[in-house]
């Protein structure tokens, strides 16, 4: 079983042939993140020389502490150890973020400047793309014949889920955005605009269609 232990910082070599990067802004973000919410990710260590938090221990000595927690890893061989540097640095770069769920939370965050984090999501071009997208149809005040388009609504949820399944329907999605391009607010569905009819009477008159 793993044990923390808190060791003075000085006691700690760094692992000479580290080949993660540390650029000043990352172990500034560091430093916000122990202030903010403490010190809760201790070192790992091997004989007293780091594997994994190279950063941290950057970070910890520009603020000045004394000791820093820590876990030890003695029980790796020198090969597993250099091996467990570059895998564990690996892993964390292998996956990014669910973009909506990520901007559901961020949005979730008031107390917090996130962006001190790093925390600044650019909009994929694929989703600009489609919210520049105009409508087929245009708006018009007056509804004209040649238009030849119809538009359903429902006034509950299940007459309208059940409508895309019978009908095929698909609904575009786009993202709320601010001018600078960061995204605000998740996914919202964009609805279309043309002649009204009673979605639930022509749903009915569908499942008869069908039935029969």
């Amino acid at each position: 079983m793993l044990k923390v232990e808190y060791v003075p910082k000085d006691s700690l070599r760094m692992y000479e042939n580290n080949a993660k990067e540390h650029p000043a802004e990352q172990i500034e973000q560091i430093k916000k993140s122990i202030k903010e919410f403490g010190f809760n990710d201790p070192i790992a260590v091997w004989n007293d020389t780091i594997v994994e938090g190279h950063g941290r221990l950057l970070a910890a000595d520009e603020l000045g502490l004394e000791e820093v927690p820590i876990i030890r890893l003695d029980h790796l061989t020198d090969e597993q150890r250099r091996a467990y540097t570059l895998v564990h640095n690996k892993l964390t770069m292998n996956s990014g973020f669910d973009l909506v769920a990520l901007a559901e939370e961020l949005d979730s965050i008031t107390n917090f400047d996130m962006g001190e984090y790093g925390f600044i999501i650019e909009v994929p071009e694929e989703i600009k793309a489609i919210e520049e997208e105009k409508p087929e149809i245009p708006f018009t005040e007056v509804l004209k014949e040649e238009h030849n388009y119809v538009v359903l609504y429902f006034d509950n949820e299940v007459d309208w889920l059940q409508a895309c399944s019978l009908l095929d329907i698909s609904t575009k999605r786009k993202l709320s955005t601010r001018k600078d391009g960061v995204i605000t607010k998740s996914f919202s569905k964009r609805y279309g605009i043309g002649r009204v009819i009673n979605g639930s009477d022509a749903f009915e008159k569908l499942r008869r269609a069908y039935e029969n």
